[in-house]
């Protein structure tokens, strides 16, 4: 009776400490919108994440590993996308490279579960980022 609740507790420690969590995979899709080309990932639960842009792209580091697969990401032909890879080294958090074509700017947000890049062409960049000067406030003080 002793061996086998030394047994079961040794089993039971082994368990925990083998193991291994599997990362989280990420959806990853691809599609062309009118001006502009749409990069969606698609988290199980939020995520948090920086973006850095250098002269050859933007690269997105989230707050966590995960995995997903550039090659099941369809329509890069064609689009303001040039590639897409992980740069990450396995089990760190996942940052991803996504180079864009020349004169290329990005946009990017979180909504819910998921993180969305809009890539489009410079001048269009421009036109959406450009604010319409406002009057400051006028300031009254109170009627006596």
């Amino acid at each position: 009776m002793i061996r086998f609740f030394v047994l079961f507790i040794t089993m039971l420690v082994l368990g925990g400490v083998c193991t291994v969590q599997a990362a989280e995979t990420v959806a990853v899709r691809l599609s062309p919108k009118d001006g502009y080309t749409r990069l969606v990932f698609d988290w199980q639960v939020p995520a948090k994440f920086s973006a850095t842009q250098d002269s050859s792209g933007l690269v997105l580091t989230f707050d966590r590993a995960a995995q997903f697969d550039p090659a099941s990401v369809s329509g890069l032909q064609g689009s303001r996308i040039s590639a897409l890879s992980a740069v990450s080294a396995p089990g760190a958090p996942l940052s991803v490279r996504i180079a864009m074509t020349p004169g290329s700017q990005p946009r990017y947000l979180a909504v819910g579960n998921r993180v969305i890049v809009d890539v489009m062409s410079g001048e269009s960049a421009k036109t959406i980022t450009a604010t319409t000067p406002v009057s400051p406030p006028v300031l009254r003080s109170p009627s006596s």
